[in-house]
């Protein structure tokens, strides 16, 4: 197991930050070539895509990775309710496009919705074979696919852009990627299309309907910002908004998206081995906590700086709300693995309820944030949300997953914290001295960066952790 879940990480690693390069690249170049509100125009509808893929999933893939009692045929069958599904979906789609029309006061979005109707319906076929894919851990596939996915689209983005296809450039890339990747999964998955029978889809039902609501609730908690900032601040607001966010979930997609990829089909067979989940939950946590920790300093000392080199001057308003929004990133990074855990132990009831807590506090936070009449105070209003969550949902697995002390979980943190509060300084003296005569803003963050890993690496040798995040890649298994 231990073998498949290394191999499942080499694999993970490989795509994910194949795909961020790439991606990076893109989004480099785009942020020259388009304005701050036609990204904001395409932000609003991707809020609305995200939902729509939520409800294609239905939490079907996570149970169809998770559920050990459901046969080929079965999978199948489920499959052809999901294809059917996904159509309706994609039809209903462009009513989301008029809604947003009325909603912002604008006429733009009714034709975009259209256009990206046809990734809703491919995002929505592709979940079975994925999850097929994923059950037989066939990461090293889905990774290939992922890259050659991501680099097609890219190409298609730039060439339309270069165009003038403005914001239907965005459209497109996102179009022909979720097309290939249908196309790429679905032949390599080996699935039909079976039977409608119910009790095929009822196999999965309760486990399901528990993570689709979980997901509708966290989806919920982690949008309701942008569509309120884009109501009262405007499309260029949403875009400097939405910049600042998507720098906020790059860390999670390429540190700790890796771990969760792989956790669901790797220790699905160890559900009642409560003592062995808690100590690879461990061992993972305390790597994710260092890494989590280290990036929220830099990107806080050094978000100016990451702006301009980055997506250029023209996106100096996003500066101050990413920087807030940074306080927050560890806690992205180690969220992510929560929710894991909760569906490994067949726990999905008390995630569905943490998740209702979680966004209750989260929509308070951000309407204190938007009624406080500024990016950056929404900003930090939003980050403190999420700390409170992370506290919340500690509490909850402390319980119900791994039945011990939330205390147990949180003292975990204090040599990360530790580290954070140290790398603060040290980038800040940094900062003051290297500012002073690097002209480049390239070189200013590299030589950042490498600063930033070696006071990391004194650090965790000093404490004695340096075998201990070594270990996880080393350990032997069956």
């Amino acid at each position: 197991m231990v073998n498949g879940f290394k191999k499942g990480i080499i694999y993970s690693f490989i795509g994910r930050y194949s795909n961020f390069v790439i991606t990076l690249i893109v989004n480099i170049i785009l942020s020259r070539m388009l304005t701050p509100s036609q990204y904001g125009q395409v932000t609003a509808l991707q809020i609305f895509i995200t939902f729509f893929q939520l409800m294609s999933s239905a939490g079907i893939g996570i149970a169809i990775v998770q559920r050990r009692d459901i046969s080929k045929s079965d999978i199948e069958n489920i499959y052809s309710y999901s294809i059917i599904f996904s159509v309706l979906l994609a039809l209903v789609f462009p009513l989301v496009g008029v809604g947003i029309d009325f909603f912002y006061n604008d006429n733009v979005y009714f034709g975009l919705s259209i256009a990206f109707s046809v990734a809703v319906l491919f995002y929505g076929m592709v979940v079975v074979p994925n999850a097929v894919l994923t059950k037989n851990l066939r990461f090293k596939a889905i990774n290939i696919v992922q890259i050659i996915t991501i680099s097609v689209g890219s190409v298609v983005g730039i060439i339309s852009a270069y165009y003038g296809m403005g914001t239907y450039s965005l459209v497109f890339m996102t179009i022909v990627s979720t097309m290939l990747d249908f196309i790429l999964k679905y032949v390599l998955s080996g699935l039909h299309m079976g039977r409608l029978k119910f009790n095929s889809l009822k196999k999965i039902l309760d486990f399901s309907v528990n993570i689709f609501i979980s997901d509708i609730l966290k989806y919920f908690s982690q949008n309701i910002d942008n569509i309120l900032v884009g109501r009262f601040y405007g499309p260029a607001a949403l875009g400097n908004y939405g910049k600042a966010y998507q720098l906020l979930r790059y860390p999670n997609y390429l540190i700790s998206g890796i771990f969760v990829s792989v956790l669901g089909p790797v220790l699905a067979s160890k559900k009642d081995n409560i003592e062995y989940l808690k100590y690879f939950y461990f061992k993972i946590l305390i790597v994710l906590a260092y890494i989590g920790f280290m990036i929220s300093a830099f990107f806080i000392v050094n978000a100016h700086s990451i702006i301009e080199f980055l997506f250029g001057s023209q996106w100096e308003q996003a500066v101050l709300p990413f920087q807030l929004l940074s306080i927050s990133v560890w806690v992205q990074v180690l969220f992510s693995i929560i929710g894991p855990m909760f569906e490994i132990r067949d726990t999905t009831k008390n995630w569905r309820v943490l998740t209702q807590i979680n966004t209750i506090i989260m929509l308070v936070f951000i309407i204190i944030g938007i009624a406080l009449g500024s990016l950056p105070k929404l900003s930090l209003a939003v980050s403190i949300g999420f700390i409170v969550t992370y506290v919340i949902s500690n509490k909850f697995l402390a319980k119900y997953v791994f039945h011990t002390s939330q205390f147990v979980i949180l003292k975990q943190l204090i040599k990360p914290f530790l580290l954070f509060i140290l790398c603060l300084i040290v980038l800040t003296l940094s900062k003051n001295y290297t500012q002073s005569f690097l002209s480049s803003s390239f070189v200013y963050l590299l030589i950042n960066g490498i600063i930033l890993l070696v006071c990391c690496f004194v650090f965790v040798t000093l404490v004695g952790d340096l075998k201990k995040i070594i270990s996880i890649f080393k350990e032997k298994g069956n």
